[in-house]
């Protein structure tokens, strides 16, 4: 009953996600990475800032996140949760834009501001996440499930900002980061799908 109705929209937003993801990796794979900066916020050698990957996130993240909470909506339809839900995806993709900023702009504290910027916007977006999850209604079908998809999705999404300053501090390289990124884009795929 929940797939029928909320289905066509999540259908919809499931193309966009993988189109976009398509779209963005073929890119990267086929044209050298892309448009590609050099990171002036990395210590250390110089260190390539992928902009077709702060791209695909600045389109895929939103509509993930879109994705992972519209379950959680109950009967709602689909454009009174979409307000409820567009502060989060506005913060969402400026945290991301913020991020990508930080790696390119010449001036280091303007740089460093976006940087803390980005990690403070996202844990706005987290701390809305539990507000989209205490809002549920609590005798929904497989709330246990939804409520796993946001906490999973946010693990990964944690884990990306720990290797997004790895990489800043050269403590990783810029091959294992991208490489962590290209995997978990995948493997947090995979996860939802298992878990839904």
């Amino acid at each position: 009953r929940q797939l029928k109705l909320h289905g066509s929209e999540m259908s919809y937003l499931v193309i966009l996600e993988y189109c976009v993801k398509m779209t963005c990796y073929f890119t990267m794979a086929h044209f050298n990475g892309g448009i590609v900066h050099v990171n002036l916020r990395a210590h250390g050698p110089v260190r390539a800032c992928y902009t077709v990957r702060y791209l695909e996130w600045s389109i895929a993240v939103p509509t993930l996140l879109t994705i992972n909470n519209y379950p959680l909506s109950g009967k709602q339809p689909f454009y009174i949760f979409a307000q409820r839900l567009f502060p989060n995806l506005f913060v969402t993709w400026a945290y991301i834009l913020a991020s990508w900023v930080a790696e390119v702009t010449p001036d280091p504290v303007v740089g460093w501001a976006l940087v803390i910027l980005s990690f403070v916007a996202y844990l706005a977006a987290i701390w809305d996440q539990v507000d989209v999850v205490l809002e549920a209604d609590r005798g929904m079908s497989g709330l246990q499930f939804k409520i796993l998809v946001v906490v999973l999705k946010e693990i990964v999404f944690f884990l990306y900002g720990l290797v997004y300053l790895l990489g800043i501090a050269n403590i990783m390289s810029s091959a294992a980061e991208q490489m962590f990124y290209t995997y978990g884009d995948v493997m947090l795929k995979v996860v939802q799908a298992s878990v839904l």
